[in-house]
């Protein structure tokens, strides 16, 4: 779930004002006192819409119409009346609570989602080659990065020994300034390791992948613009490294089981005698060579 953009959260504040400011007017003669519960209820529906800064803008808005038009002397911001004077400084604060109450509840709902939508497409990624593509479309859909390489370390081979996962043969090698960022990150294992742009270049960033035991690889973004990630950004980015590191450890894990049980196979196949392989302690049958079955029939 994406945040709204700025011009929708702008303008719907203007009609969210609007709306309120022009009900307030038709209920101004049936109310002996500016109609505060009208625009409290326009500030938690901005809240629910924008997100904290909208529904704050909202709130400070709402405050500025309150004093200028419904509260005597119109036309002036400040109110002489006592009583007044409270009930529109409490509706600032009301205001203001209700815009971050709701708004973090709101910026806490999309992480969540943005977080489940994630895990599920990396679910989906069996070999490491679908899981660069994966991680291609995450890093761009999150990040915004048009670039994203994908780094491996097989079993117990060190950092120099990386190589890049390529989503199709066709696709060029990475350039020398990713190849030397992911070795940097191998190397350091730290699981942000920014770079700053040289002159005229965009910013870059690689992100460790760690699995349970060891860094399994790495992975390096070109991000848009020079400037660094700003805390939400660098958020989502470890976000994305965590996640990518846990299906990565997983498919790599995949990959060794499926080369051990082929090699298991090309080995039992040779055997001179009936060889059955079974699941202690159930007994289950895992594999069996073809001098077992010609013996026993079918062992399963």
């Amino acid at each position: 779930m994406r945040p709204r953009s700025w011009p929708a959260q702008i303008l719907g504040v203007v009609l969210l004002l609007g709306v309120c400011v022009a009900v307030s007017f038709g209920l101004d003669p049936l109310s002996r006192s500016a109609p505060f519960p009208i625009f409290l209820a326009g500030i938690l529906a901005a809240a629910w819409m924008g997100g904290r800064v909208a529904a704050l803008g909202l709130t400070a808005l709402s405050t500025v119409a309150l004093g200028m038009l419904f509260i005597h002397p119109r036309g002036e911001l400040f109110a002489y009346e006592p009583g007044e004077a409270v009930l529109l400084v409490t509706f600032t604060f009301v205001g203001g609570f209700i815009s971050v109450a709701v708004g973090s509840l709101r910026e806490a709902h999309s992480r969540a989602e943005q977080l489940r939508q994630l895990a599920d497409a990396f679910a989906r990624a069996s070999t490491p080659a679908e899981l660069a593509v994966v991680a291609r479309q995450q890093a761009r859909w999150l990040l915004g990065a048009p670039v994203a390489t994908l780094w491996t370390v097989h079993g117990e081979q060190g950092p120099e020994a990386a190589r890049p996962i390529l989503a199709s043969p066709d696709e060029p090698p990475p350039s020398e300034n990713f190849t030397a960022l992911a070795g940097l990150s191998l190397r350091s294992g730290a699981p942000f390791w920014p770079r700053g742009p040289d002159p005229g270049q965009p910013y870059e960033l690689a992100l460790a992948l760690r699995g349970s035991h060891q860094v399994l690889g790495t992975l390096v973004l070109r991000l848009p613009g020079r400037r660094p990630p700003g805390p939400r950004r660098r958020r989502l980015a470890l976000a994305l490294a965590e996640t990518c590191a846990a299906a990565l450890e997983r498919v790599l894990l995949q990959e060794r089981v499926l080369g051990e049980r082929r090699m298991l196979e090309a080995v039992i196949s040779q055997a001179p005698v009936g060889v059955i392989v079974a699941e202690a302690p159930s007994s289950r049958i895992l594999l069996y060579n073809s001098a077992a079955e010609s013996l026993l029939g079918h062992p399963a």
